[in-house]
């Protein structure tokens, strides 16, 4: 049901009003008449849209809130309903909201930014896809923020608006286009966040059969089994992104060498250590083979890296020397998704959400390779914590370092392509607010 109501705008420029008679859709105005001459000037909405960033990096995001709502009703006015300029300031709106946690209004506007796209760029399939990686972003930002089990509906919905994206620019790129593997990771690393949110609340599956934000009633199936899915989901993935840049080369290379990296990667952090290690061992020696010189082969593999990787390496970069390695950093992205890293894209504007005044502590830690019950596997992780500094004695900050921090997973140490622990070193520990 469509609601009829009356809106005044007001000029900025020479503060004369305007009355114009809207309809309502996806709670966004929509005119059913002519327009009028207006007096509306492109520059007040930039004026506009400058006070609210402004606006925003003093935390008044209600009065960003307002303005950005005010250079919107300028830029539709002198663009009209369907005008693509509108993107950029509902972006900014969307900043705002996420910030003040108002999620109806964040809702609506996502869902109007979604037909938007779809009908400013229904003749354009590649800018299309690249609207909906965008909404996706935003999808996953509140995933992180929501504190409630609608952070699942979030973090899904964002998936399936990736695979959207995929199988828009199959049909441009085709099927083997090394530009899809992008696209593919960020779903492979959707579903280890799923994996971790399935693991700490005990639930069994995620798969909304409504387009409300509950999860539905009746399990389709069991905890382990919506775990085992994402890992195969992600291991299809993975295995996809080698062949899209391997498929046509019959010889050596760096890169078939470094995304088998990945793969085991993703072995070792579902607990599949021994086919983990032969994958390592396999990639360790095909960099070898491609001519990488036998001692950046080795730094490399004696680098302390976080994983899942933020982002996919496709061409060889020789390491730095560990003499000049700081202290490592993480930044834990939620309380809802232990042991994850605040995804890359979340750490720019207009996605970055991290308060300034986030706690942080410095532990040092001891990585070392221990024994498994199970035979041919392994464990690799924390062994050893020691609290550096702090910025305040609290016990219940102690409490969750000793929580937190063995969870941030690191990828095992080879020497000479055998498992090796790794010295004590620092780590510059981000909490997530609670």
């Amino acid at each position: 049901m469509h609601r009829l109501f009356m809106i005044k705008v007001r000029d900025w420029a020479r503060t004369s009003f305007l009355s114009v008679i809207f309809f309502t859709q996806w709670g966004v105005a929509q005119p059913v008449g002519p327009l009028w001459a207006d007096n509306f000037q492109p520059e007040q909405a930039e004026i506009l849209s400058a006070q609210a960033r402004l606006a925003i990096e003093e935390s008044r995001y209600s009065d960003a809130e307002d303005w950005i709502n005010q250079a919107l009703q300028i830029n539709r006015a002198l663009n009209g309903f369907y005008d693509s300029s509108q993107l950029v300031l509902l972006d900014q709106l969307l900043e705002a909201l996420l910030l003040q946690e108002k999620w109806e209004q964040f809702d609506q506007r996502l869902e109007y930014i979604g037909w938007l796209n779809r009908r400013v760029h229904a003749a354009e399939p590649e800018k299309l896809a690249m609207e909906l990686l965008r909404q996706s972003k935003w999808h996953l930002a509140a995933a992180g923020v929501i504190q409630r089990s609608q952070s699942a509906w979030y973090l899904i919905q964002g998936k399936y608006l990736n695979w959207q994206a995929v199988s828009i620019l199959e049909n441009s790129y085709g099927r083997q286009d090394p530009r899809l593997a992008p696209i593919l990771y960020q779903i492979t690393l959707e579903h280890y966040y799923q994996s971790l949110l399935s693991e700490r609340r005990g639930t069994t599956s995620y798969e909304f059969k409504t387009d409300g934000k509950a999860i539905a009633n009746g399990w389709m199936s069991s905890r382990n089994e919506s775990v085992e899915r994402s890992y195969r989901i992600g291991k299809d993935n993975l295995q996809r992104i080698h062949s899209l840049y391997t498929e046509e080369s019959g010889t050596a290379n760096p890169t078939a060498a470094l995304l088998q990296i990945y793969q085991a990667d993703w072995e070792f952090l579902h607990g599949n250590s021994s086919v983990a290690l032969e994958l390592y061992r396999d990639a360790f020696y095909r960099l070898l083979d491609a001519g990488i010189a036998e001692s950046e082969v080795e730094r490399f593999f004696n680098q302390l890296v976080k994983i899942p990787a933020q982002t996919l390496q496709t061409d060889w970069v020789a390491p730095q020397s560990g003499d000049r390695l700081s202290a490592v950093e993480f930044s834990a992205w939620s309380t809802i998704y232990p042991g994850a890293e605040t995804p890359e894209t979340l750490l720019n504007s207009p996605f970055r959400l991290l308060p300034d005044g986030t706690q942080s502590i410095q532990v040092e830690l001891k990585l070392e390779v221990s024994a498994n019950e199970s035979p041919g596997r392994f464990d690799y992780g924390v062994t050893g914590l020691d609290i550096l500094s702090v910025p305040v004695k609290d016990d219940i900050l102690t409490a969750r370092t000793h929580a937190e921090v063995p969870l941030v997973k690191f990828r095992p140490r080879l020497v000479a392509g055998e498992l090796a622990s790794h010295e004590p070193f620092l780590l510059d520990y981000k909490f997530a607010e609670e």
